[in-house]
């Protein structure tokens, strides 16, 4: 089947506004480029160790694909965790922002489990009525990286 973009498939009566993607775009233009950048290093690294092996020509080609394919996808998984995380608090974000007068501060939580790092401890139950002045969720000096899941809780007063 041809390649369709996602906005190609969007149904023309329940599609959003062009403004509602605008913070997808990039997050997703970012993970896409994060991933093709693991997989050419992947395909360099392996292209290097077997060619230091003495392998050349069609035998090099072979143990290079063989070991990209066969190799470990978990850098994909934690790319996707990542971005699923984030899009998640921009929802969150942005429905917040619908229903502004209906809470009246923001807290930050980072209470999912209890595998939670130093930095994101260090904020957790921290509160403002302005979301601009707590620490972003995702945290982004989380020891955790990409998985974390730290969000902020909107509090009606």
């Amino acid at each position: 089947a041809p390649f369709r973009c996602y906005k190609c498939l969007v149904v023309p009566e329940t599609k959003a506004d062009d403004d509602d993607f605008d913070e997808l775009d990039p997050l997703t233009d970012l993970t896409t480029s994060r991933i093709a950048n693991d997989v050419q290093s992947r395909i360099t690294a392996a292209a290097s160790r077997f060619s230091l092996l003495g392998l050349t020509g069609p035998t090099l080609i072979n143990s290079v694909t063989n070991e990209v394919t066969g190799g470990s996808v978990a850098y994909i998984d934690r790319a996707a965790t990542g971005l699923a995380n984030r899009v998640i608090n921009l929802g969150r974000e942005d429905e917040a922002e619908n229903r502004r007068d209906e809470w009246g501060r923001v807290e930050y939580s980072a209470l999912l489990d209890q595998n939670v790092c130093g930095p994101c401890a260090s904020e957790d139950g921290q509160s403002s009525a302005s979301e601009d002045d707590l620490q972003p969720a995702p945290n982004p000096e989380c020891e955790g990286g990409d998985w974390c899941r730290c969000f902020h809780v909107y509090v009606q007063d």
